[in-house]
């Protein structure tokens, strides 16, 4: 505990510790000058891209070096924080990345190559909610983006690529009646003519929370909603979930208008709701990236926590009914101001 009561993270020398702070030099070599304009996407075998207001850069874990991929010309800048909401990232078959950041689109390949980047012209006026990669029919390849506009309404957006020329095209569009936010959605089967997702976001003019299954014909590339059950909340513009490992239910989280932090199951299976909502943490920043829920490694607990300000995180582990595991890892911590977040939860994962 420091003087006001926060608990503050321990180093213990190990190998795990000593990558750890290697990557915080490397971001000092890289001359971040504010972690707000900074974000690092780890990908397999431990590799990380980190982008940077004006460039992408990749992290090699097993060669340890770093190479620069692509500097951002024009609007492709980072210029603001809001600009943060509008990264996303996904993987195709543990070998093709795919990264959106504000209006582009970055392909990229899992040894640190950019092989593709283009402006997606139909998101304009949009921010960035979700990118979701979905099956091949080769050999195209679809991406399911969600999208934000100016009055928190939601659209989902079908695009495709060309597996091998890399050249991409939009397809369809689901708009959504919703005051969220953000959507977010967790894929559970793929079949070879279509794809099935659960989608969570918050309706429209009500304090509710919307679980909707979501079906994209890869045939004739169209998207549908198939049904929707609500839950009422205590307001939950900004939503985070995870599925878990044997995809019966969803973890479903949210800051609610009092900026604390409520949790809710959603039972796959059977399409319900089962009615937990417990409030977990308190004084989250009501912001998109301060929210997130993980599964931890081999285990079936999560590990829920946001930010207070930009130097305090709230933490806590919870099993996957929801239940508080340890009281006495509950609560705030001090974080050091050159540790991105990503760095601190690896730590506290094995404190």
């Amino acid at each position: 505990m420091n003087k006001y009561g926060h608990k503050t993270l321990s180093y213990e020398i190990n190998l795990f510790h000593i990558f750890i702070f290697c990557l915080i030099i490397f971001i000092k070599i890289i001359n971040i000058q504010s972690k707000e304009y900074c974000k690092i996407i780890t990908y397999s075998n431990n590799n990380y891209y980190i982008i940077t207001q004006s460039k992408i850069f990749f992290y090699n874990n097993a060669m340890k070096t770093t190479n620069e991929i692509l500097t951002f010309v024009d609007d492709q800048i980072i210029t603001q924080s809001e600009d943060l909401k509008m990264i996303s990232s996904a993987t195709f078959n543990s070998l093709i990345n795919i990264i959106l950041i504000k209006y582009y689109i970055y392909i990229l390949s899992d040894e640190g190559m950019c092989y593709f980047n283009k402006k997606l012209n139909e998101i304009d006026n949009y921010y960035l909610s979700l990118a979701n990669p979905l099956s091949c029919v080769m050999p195209k390849c679809y991406l399911l983006i969600g999208l934000i506009n100016s009055n928190n309404k939601v659209s989902l957006y079908l695009y495709g690529y060309i597996s091998n020329s890399f050249e991409s095209g939009f397809y369809d569009k689901l708009d959504i009646n919703s005051n969220s936010e953000n959507i977010i959605c967790d894929k559970l089967n793929s079949f070879s003519d279509h794809e099935e997702l659960i989608c969570f976001y918050e309706n429209y003019n009500s304090n509710e929370i919307v679980a909707s299954n979501i079906n994209i014909n890869l045939n004739n590339a169209k998207i549908e909603i198939i049904s929707s059950k609500s839950q009422t909340n205590n307001g939950g513009k900004i939503i985070k979930s995870i599925l878990s490992k044997d995809k019966s239910k969803c973890y479903v989280c949210y800051i609610n208008k009092d900026n604390n932090s409520n949790c809710l199951i959603y039972d796959v299976n059977n399409n319900k709701w089962i009615n937990n909502n417990n409030i977990y943490l308190n004084d989250c920043l009501p912001n998109f990236s301060s929210l997130n829920i993980d599964l931890i490694d081999n285990s079936n607990e999560l590990l829920l926590y946001c930010y207070q300000s930009s130097n305090k995180l709230n933490l806590i582990r919870l099993n996957n009914n929801l239940e508080i595991i340890n009281e006495e890892q509950k609560g705030s911590y001090d974080i050091d101001d050159n540790i991105h977040l990503i760095i601190v939860i690896n730590i506290i994962y094995i404190l």
